[in-house]
């Protein structure tokens, strides 16, 4: 709990920017793979200027990259205007860091909650296979059903 309260901030601004990078990196890859970035040779084949041949048999390359690209710009531009909102976040998160370091108690409710679910499932699971098992199931033949019936 001690480092929910102190690192929430750099766990947050650091997933935000990573996925900002991952998206414009990603981008980036795809517009290399096109071909983008590369030049024509005296032969006349594609070369890039790391000397790493592309596929260029994929017409998809391009745009993918260039949306992926502005949906990581647009990320950006979300980020900048919510910073306020972020950060309010992020001293809600400290705050409940706090809550949760000084009333310990408060973890078991998920796991309570968790079992009373399974005991639930575990019920119906035991009542459908109890409804199927005591049913007679027959065929009815005179109208050619495909499904069976409950007799």
């Amino acid at each position: 709990m001690f480092l929910l309260r102190c690192l929430a901030g750099c766990i947050v601004w650091v997933s935000l920017f990573g996925t900002i990078l991952v998206l414009v990196g990603l981008g980036i890859v795809f517009l290399y793979n096109s071909g983008n970035y590369s030049a024509l040779n005296s032969v006349g084949n594609v070369i890039t200027y790391m000397g790493i041949p592309v596929s260029s048999n994929s017409a998809y390359n391009s745009p993918v990259g260039w949306t992926l690209i502005g949906v990581g710009c647009g990320f950006f531009i979300v980020v900048l205007c919510c910073c306020n909102r972020i950060r309010l976040a992020v001293a809600i998160c400290k705050s409940a860091g706090q809550f949760i370091a000084s009333v310990c108690t408060s973890i078991l409710v998920p796991i309570i909650q968790a079992f009373l679910a399974l005991a639930l499932w575990a019920g119906c699971l035991v009542t459908m296979v109890y409804l199927v098992s005591a049913a007679n199931f027959g065929v009815n033949v005179a109208s050619n059903a495909y499904f069976t019936t409950i007799g």
